[in-house]
């Protein structure tokens, strides 16, 4: 089963954050996203969604974060549908 979402940031240094592996587009929502060596970089207060189309009901999630400082609010936000209306799961 091919996977509907996957971006490694296996790729160069860059003041965007590019597309997906799988060739989809990060939309940025607010603040600056950068590439910097294989990472995803926010500045503070930055928020970034990608669209995945048709999910499937049941999926996992696999990621690495780090908060940049300790008024961040670092979190995955997932099967979002409006306001109030998401799962999240929270770094604290």
């Amino acid at each position: 089963m091919a996977l509907p979402c996957v971006d490694s940031f296996n790729r160069i240094d860059s003041a965007t954050p590019g597309n997906l592996d799988t060739g989809q587009s990060w939309s940025v929502l607010s603040g600056t996203w950068f590439i910097t060596s294989n990472q995803l970089d926010p500045n503070n207060g930055a928020h970034m969604v990608v669209d995945m189309g048709s999910v499937p009901t049941n999926y996992s999630i696999q990621a690495t974060l780090t908060a940049v400082n300790t008024s961040s609010d670092c979190a995955i936000q997932f099967r979002h549908s409006g306001t109030g209306n998401a799962n999240r799961w929270r770094l604290d």
